[in-house]
């Protein structure tokens, strides 16, 4: 899936008149461009990371988790990129108004392919911001949730949150994009040097056709000149010579200017449950297998992966759980300490109607 979102998301055109200011209650603060995550930096270009990639003999699993991941991230950078190109160099909103339940928000609008399309943040009561992204048919009477959330604000731009993006929503409006289903994007960039995210698929699959749905999901966490870590579990149709549903799970660390390691484990779960096999994988700072094991083929063996010499310094780690449920300590820390996991699926569903 390579959606084209960006191709209607893209023309920087306002369609509301600027409002006269935001009314507030007591102690509002009203909303403005500081209270949009710096998505930019969040969604941080990953071929600059995981070791430091140069790809000549590139190793199998740091590519494969690689790309599952970029191709998971490039979904939310095709929405959220929107986000950010209308809040850029701090631009004023065009709308600002009270939503029903009393709460002010501010409003930024774009139109492109005959698609109006509004961004929305609310300052909510308890000092968190919403977020709503919505759009129609030029000149349409009805909007369509494209995406819902919360943001733990801690400095400007900065903090923590949940995203809800619906897929579904925004084939309605772009055939082309041809995928249903609902992302969910949790992030914390609160604490300095630090990027925590996690990112699930709910359900997604081709609108037509007979693709089987695609549950994924992954965490990610990168400290700036250290290094990082992520796990990734995703299931589908992952294997063409196996009929029913494969599930590949897989932990990969790495650390800056040194190189990293895979563990991986990769199973049939559809129609019968069946292990397949584990693979470990290591590589240099260029991206560039060091060793090589697994219980498929004795014969691919190469170098010695539990010598964390040869694996950029980390030492092996088994896959514990290879049934998705298993999400990696650092991350979840993250993203406790910000508040991000506070926000339940409701919650980040919930939205004020706002009169646009």
């Amino acid at each position: 899936m390579k959606p084209r979102i960006a191709l209607w998301l893209s023309c920087v055109l306002g369609l509301l008149s600027c409002g006269e200011g935001v009314p507030t209650k007591p102690g509002d603060a009203p909303p403005g461009a500081d209270d949009v995550v710096d998505f930019e930096k969040v969604l941080f270009n990953d071929d600059d990371e995981w070791g430091g990639l140069a790809l000549g003999d590139p190793a199998w699993l740091l590519k494969e988790g690689r790309q599952a991941t970029k191709e998971a991230f490039s979904l939310l950078r095709s929405v959220l990129g929107f986000v950010q190109e209308a809040v850029a160099d701090d631009r004023e909103p065009d709308a600002s108004g009270v939503a029903d339940d009393g709460s002010p928000w501010v409003a930024w609008a774009e139109l492109d392919e005959g698609v109006e399309v509004v961004f929305a943040v609310v300052a909510a009561a308890d000092g968190r911001r919403r977020y709503l992204l919505q759009a129609r048919p030029q000149g349409g009477d009805e909007y369509k949730i494209l995406m819902t959330g919360v943001f733990v604000k801690h400095a400007s731009k900065r903090g923590g949150g949940r995203i809800h993006i619906n897929m579904s929503a925004i084939t309605d409006l772009a055939p082309e994009v041809d995928t249903d289903g609902r992302l969910h994007f949790w992030f914390a960039n609160h604490n300095d040097g630090v990027i925590a995210r996690r990112i699930a698929f709910r359900d997604v699959k081709p609108r037509t056709g007979d693709g089987i749905a695609d549950n994924f999901i992954a965490d990610d966490i990168q400290r700036d000149g250290v290094g990082g870590r992520a796990r990734i579990v995703q299931t589908g149709d992952l294997i063409d010579d196996l009929d029913g549903v494969e599930l590949l799970a897989m932990r990969l660390r790495w650390a800056s200017g040194k190189g990293g390691r895979a563990d991986a484990a990769i199973a049939r779960i559809k129609p019968d449950v069946e292990l397949l096999g584990a693979i470990h994988e290591c590589w240099d700072t260029d991206g560039n297998r060091t060793a090589y094991s697994d219980t498929l083929d004795a014969d691919d063996a190469a170098g010695d992966t539990q010598d964390p010499e040869s694996c950029g310094g980390q030492a092996q780690e088994d896959v514990a759980s290879a049934d998705g449920t298993e999400l990696d300590d650092e991350v979840t820390s993250e993203l406790t300490d910000v508040g991000a996991l506070d926000i339940d699926e409701a919650d980040a569903d919930l939205h004020p109607n706002l009169d646009l």
